[in-house]
C-alpha cells in the first residue's frame, strides 16, 4: 500500500512499487504539478494517445469541449500543465481527456465500506472495484497513482489519486486528512451525458479531495454542483462512511445505522425495494451484484481485513470464479482499490 507522506524536498519523482505500479510524487502549484506529470509520463502519454486517436468521433471531440467548459480550475490548470510538460498536441490532449468516453460510457463499479467492530483494529476500510468495458484491455492504459503536494499558497492539502495515465480527475482519491472519495456512475443505458448547467463531476471530486477535511465538508462541497450524470459517491473518514446520491436534480446523503455500507453503480444498501435482475447474461445487473456483495459480507464473521474486502469484491455473481460479472462479454474489473483513512494508505 502507498502512504501519503511529506517528503524532505520538493522534487518530483517517478517511483515504481514492488508489484510494478507507477507512483508519481508531485509538488508545486497545480499547473507545475501538471507539468511534472506530463514530463514524467511523456512516453506513455504519447503512446496512449496514438492508440486512442483512431477511435475519436465528432461526438467525442464535442464532449471534450464540454468537459473543459465545466471542469474546476484545479483540473484545468493541471491539464494545461500536462499538455506543456509532455509536449502533447491538441488532438492528443483531447484523446486523453476523453479516454473513458472512447472506452464506453457505462461503467459498473462496486463499493464496500466497514468500520468499528466490523473491522480489525476498528479501522475504517473502503474498497472499490473499477469496472469497465473490455475495450480498455485493447488500449492497455498504465495505472498511475499520483500524489499531489500543492504549494502552500494553493490553499489545498496533499491528495493521492489512482487512475489510468492521462486521466486528470478523481474517481478514487484519499487526502492527507484521511478522507476517502470514490465514484460509482449510475447506469444510464443509452442516455448521453448532459452538460447543460451541469459540471464534469469527477473533476469536482478532485477539488473536494484537495480542499475538504471532513465528510460533511465533502458532501456540502459536492452538493453545490449538479453533475453531468447521476452518481453514487462513497465517502469515508476514520470513524465511518456514507453515500451521496448525487443526482442531476437533487442530492441525498445515505448514512447507515450499523457499521457497513455498500453500493453498486445503480443501487445502494438501503434500496430494499429494488427488483433484482433475472437475466444472468445481463452485464449491468447492478442490483443483483449488490445483493451478492451483501450476502458475502453476511456469511463472513467479523472482524474484516483489507484482504477480506478484496476477496468479497472479486467474487463472481454466478460462479464465484474470481471475476466481478456473470458474463465477461462487455465488462470486467479493471482494477481494485482499498483505502485506509487512519493510516492514509491506498
Amino acid at each position: 500500500m502507498k502512504t501519503i507522506r511529506k517528503t524532505s524536498d520538493n522534487k518530483a519523482r517517478r517511483l515504481k512499487t514492488n508489484n510494478g505500479f507507477i507512483v508519481l510524487d508531485l509538488h508545486g502549484s497545480w499547473y507545475q504539478m501538471g507539468q511534472q506529470y506530463g514530463q514524467l509520463l511523456k512516453t506513455e502519454l504519447h503512446a496512449l494517445a496514438a492508440k486512442l486517436i483512431p477511435y475519436m468521433t465528432p461526438d467525442i471531440i464535442a464532449a471534450a469541449a464540454l468537459i473543459r467548459a465545466s471542469e474546476p480550475i484545479i483540473m484545468r490548470n493541471i491539464v494545461r500543465g500536462v499538455g506543456i510538460g509532455a509536449n502533447l498536441t491538441e488532438t492528443e490532449m483531447t484523446a486523453l481527456e476523453t479516454m473513458e468516453f472512447i472506452a464506453g460510457n457505462i461503467p459498473a463499479c462496486s463499493t464496500i465500506a466497514l468500520w468499528g467492530d466490523a473491522t480489525e483494529n476498528h479501522q475504517t476500510i473502503l474498497g472499490r472495484n473499477y469496472d469497465w468495458y473490455m475495450s480498455v484491455e485493447k488500449i492497455q492504459p498504465p495505472l498511475i497513482t499520483a500524489i499531489w503536494h500543492p504549494a502552500i499558497d494553493e490553499g489545498a492539502q496533499p491528495v493521492a489519486t489512482i487512475a489510468w495515465a492521462g486521466i486528470i480527475y478523481a474517481t478514487t482519491a484519499i487526502n492527507a486528512a484521511g478522507i476517502c472519495i470514490e465514484l460509482n456512475a449510475e447506469l444510464i443505458s443509452q442516455t448521453p451525458p448532459k452538460f447543460d448547467q451541469r459540471v464534469f463531476s469527477p473533476g469536482y471530486l478532485l477539488e473536494a479531495a484537495a480542499t475538504c477535511k471532513t465528510i460533511d465538508e465533502t458532501t456540502t462541497a459536492l452538493r453545490k454542483h449538479k453533475p453531468f450524470l447521476p452518481h453514487i459517491i462513497g465517502i469515508a473518514d476514520k470513524q465511518s462512511a456514507c453515500l451521496l446520491e448525487w443526482g442531476t436534480t437533487r442530492a441525498k446523503i445515505v448514512r447507515p445505522t450499523g457499521n457497513h455500507i455498500s453500493a453498486t453503480n445503480h443501487f445502494q444498501q438501503s434500496n430494499k425495494n429494488a427488483t433484482p435482475a433475472t437475466d444472468d447474461g445481463n452485464p449491468f445487473a447492478s442490483c443483483r451484484r449488490l445483493t451478492f456483495i451483501q450476502n458475502r459480507i453476511a456469511r463472513r464473521a467479523a472482524p474484516f481485513t483489507a484482504r477480506d474486502i478484496c476477496d468479497i469484491l472479486s467474487g463472481d455473481i454466478a460462479t464465484a470464479n474470481g471475476v466481478a460479472f456473470a458474463t465477461d462479454k462487455f465488462i470486467r474489473t479493471c482494477y481494485q482499490v482499498v483505502m485506509l483513512p487512519q493510516t492514509r494508505q491506498l
